[in-house]
Formats: structure tokens, C-alpha cells, sequence
């Protein structure tokens, strides 16, 4: 049975660097990016930065190594060389929700 994702909110005033560092730093825990979700910030002292936040899921690695590197980049930028793309969607990126899409190492 397949367990149940995880969530982690990364706060909405993260720039797309710090975004990509958040989302490997839990990878770096046996998990992998499943999904983001834009939503009111829980924290008080972030609200105050940002009044929304990204709430990500993640899910257990199927095998026991990490996943590939990973880069956020705005929809409109274009792909980076030796990148699959492999989520895209909506996050909020210094405080203004923004469409982005996530790519891995390929």
C-alpha cells in the first residue's frame, strides 16, 4: 500500500532558487516532489513577507537513491540543456503567485 504524501510548506517570499534548495533539502530525506498548491500563510511572521505560501507534497522515493537535481524556473524562461521537465504549475515566488514549471537532470 502505497503511503500517504507529505506535506511542506515552502513560505511565498522564497525566490525560485531558494524554492528548488526547499524542495531538495526534503528530498535529501528519502522523499520526492509530488505536487505544490498555492494557500494562506499559517505562519504569523511570514505573513508578513507573504500573505500565501506554497504547500508542497511529497511522496517516498521508490528506490533508495535520491532523486536528480532539480531547477524552478518561470513558465516563460526557457528550458535548461540536460533538464526534463517534470512538474509545472502555479507557486508563489517573492510574494507573487507565478506560473513555473520544475525541471530534473536528465
Amino acid at each position: 500500500m502505497a503511503k500517504k504524501p507529505k506535506d511542506a510548506e515552502i513560505p511565498g517570499w522564497y525566490d525560485l532558487e531558494q524554492i528548488a534548495r526547499g524542495i531538495m533539502g526534503r528530498e535529501a530525506t528519502g522523499k520526492v516532489f509530488a505536487d505544490s498548491a498555492v494557500v494562506d500563510e499559517d505562519t504569523p511572521s511570514d505573513a508578513v513577507k507573504s500573505p500565501k505560501c506554497n504547500r508542497v507534497q511529497f511522496t517516498y522515493h521508490p528506490t533508495s537513491h535520491y532523486p536528480s537535481r532539480c531547477v524552478v524556473l518561470a513558465a516563460s524562461a526557457a528550458a535548461p540543456a540536460g533538464h526534463a521537465r517534470e512538474w509545472s504549475g502555479a507557486m508563489v515566488v517573492e510574494a507573487v503567485e507565478t506560473d513555473v514549471v520544475l525541471y530534473r537532470q536528465s
